[in-house]
C-alpha cells in the first residue's frame, strides 16, 4: 500500500471518529509530525490534546486509536485555497467602488495593505489576486 493512501485512510477514519472540524484543528496543530494517541487522559499529550478537541474528542480518539501513532498531514492545499479566497474576496472589497459598499482603492494600494494582512510579498499577492480564485 502506498504512503498516501495509508495516509488518507488514518484520515477518513479520524473524521469518522471525532468529525470533519476536529480533524481540520488536529492538522493545524499538529500537522506535519507523527501524532501518538494516548491510552489515557493522564499524558502530556493528551491535556494538547484536550485543547484542540476537547475531553470528548480525545476520548474517542483513545477508544479507537490509543497507544497507536500515525503521521499527520498539514493540510498545506485547503489551508492555501481558503487563504487564497480570503485574498481574492479582500481585494474585491478593497478596490470596488465606496458606492458599491467598498473603500475604493488602487489596486496597487489594495495590494500593499493585502501585504500588510497577510504576511506575504507583494508579487505573490499579485499573482494570486490575477490567478483567480473561482
Amino acid at each position: 500500500m502506498k504512503k498516501s493512501n495509508r495516509e488518507n485512510e488514518v484520515l477518513e477514519s479520524l473524521v469518522e471518529t471525532v468529525g470533519q472540524e476536529q480533524v481540520s484543528a488536529l492538522m493545524l496543530k499538529f500537522g506535519g509530525r507523527r501524532l501518538r494517541i494516548p491510552r489515557s487522559l493522564e499524558s502530556k499529550v493528551a491535556h494538547e490534546l484536550c485543547e484542540v478537541i476537547g475531553v470528548d474528542g480525545l476520548q474517542k480518539l483513545i477508544k479507537v486509536f490509543g497507544g497507536q501513532e500515525f503521521y499527520l498531514k498539514k493540510g498545506y492545499a485547503k489551508k492555501q485555497a481558503a487563504r487564497d479566497r480570503a485574498i481574492c474576496d479582500r481585494a474585491d472589497f478593497l478596490t470596488r467602488d465606496v458606492a458599491r459598499g467598498g473603500e475604493g482603492l488602487s489596486f496597487r494600494r489594495a495590494t500593499s495593505r493585502l501585504v500588510d494582512e497577510f504576511g506575504l510579498s507583494d508579487r505573490w499577492i499579485e499573482a494570486i489576486i490575477n490567478r483567480g480564485c473561482e
